[in-house]
């Protein structure tokens, strides 16, 4: 996956944003459509057998967003104002999407060759109609103003807009699903092959903490770990993923720690805590990158694990390490 720096240029939340607009179709607009040089795409979706979080399978109700643009000499242009973001539903035995409804059909025109790209989770493309309004930490918004060069305010206005995965902080990790961005392409689509298999691959990477109390040589009790917090330091960055190109971007201001999604059963002696979190690069700083075990229950003691600068953290990678309480904390 290539990378850029966006950043320069990209305002990193109040952007100027482009609505995607659904012109409605009747049952006779599909039948007249299919009769003339039209054909409707044909859609399956699979997950990359070794980068989804939480195994390789569709969930019932999962849905995709469909981005198809039409391949030129020089660019590839958005088919057309219907063909952005683009609901799909996928079905979870046989990976077949659907249209969400008969407004969303993607139609391929004869002579035309398309790239198809698609990620999930989808989600509306975000729209402000109030600039007062919270903006989301997780959306999908059309960036159809850069900014360039070296003096402050300089803008330009793109002819097509890009279509960009923003997550703006990673504190909250209690939807773990909406942070697993999923992203595919397909290239040479045509009508005369209108058959698209999309293999969507996960775009971050994964920390998984398995939490253990050594009963034989720990004070700590089941009881220790009640409302147990634990935080990951030096890697909330804000992301930015060009759903068109695939390119991903950061923002070097560094945000709150993230807090783990934690699993843990009423009177377990274990846990499992899960975070999703950026991949690095190489020019990711790795200083202050620590782990914190907080025990509530415990006096409120703190246990600090420095994570070792030669890990590097991958796109499409699950890390997976033992945190086990004995005279203190170890990873």
């Amino acid at each position: 996956m290539k990378k850029r720096d966006i950043l320069g240029f990209v305002s990193p939340v109040f952007i100027v944003a482009n609505a995607c607009l659904l012109a409605a179709c009747s049952d006779d607009d599909v039948a007249r459509r299919s009769n003339k040089a039209l054909v409707p795409m044909q859609v399956v979706a699979q997950q990359a057998a070794d980068t989804r979080l939480t195994g390789t399978a569709w969930d019932e109700g999962d849905a995709i967003g469909i981005y198809t643009y039409v391949v030129g000499d020089d660019d590839e242009t958005l088919a057309d104002e219907k063909n952005g973001n683009v609901r799909y539903l996928v079905d979870n035995e046989t990976n077949r999407c659907s249209a969400a409804n008969v407004d969303s059909i993607t139609w391929l025109a004869k002579g035309e060759t398309y790239s198809v790209v698609a990620y999930y989770p989808f989600l509306e493309t975000y729209n402000p109609l109030n600039i007062s309004d919270q903006v989301p930490t997780v959306l999908v918004q059309n960036v159809s103003t850069i900014v360039g060069g070296d003096k402050p305010g300089a803008e330009q206005q793109l002819a097509t807009p890009m279509p960009i995965y923003i997550i703006s902080n990673w504190a909250d990790q209690s939807d773990l699903t909406v942070l697993d961005l999923l992203w595919g392409k397909q290239e040479s689509v045509s009508a005369d092959d209108p058959d698209v298999t999309l293999t969507l691959a996960h775009q971050f990477s994964r920390v998984q903490l398995n939490i253990a109390i050594d009963t034989e040589l720990s004070s700590l009790t089941a009881d220790s770990l009640a409302g147990m917090k634990v935080f990951l330091a030096g890697k909330n960055f804000p992301a930015f993923f060009d759903l068109h190109t695939g390119e991903m971007s950061f923002n070097s201001m560094l945000s709150d720690s993230i807090a783990f999604n934690i699993q843990r059963q009423e009177g377990a002696t274990t846990a499992v805590a899960s975070a999703i979190i950026v991949p690095d690069t190489e020019n990711s700083n790795t200083e202050g990158r620590t782990i914190t075990v907080q025990l509530p229950a415990d006096n409120d003691r703190k246990y600090v694990i420095e994570i070792p600068d030669e890990i590097v953290f991958q796109s499409g990678t699950l890390y997976t390490w033992s945190v086990t309480f004995n005279t203190g904390a170890e990873l």
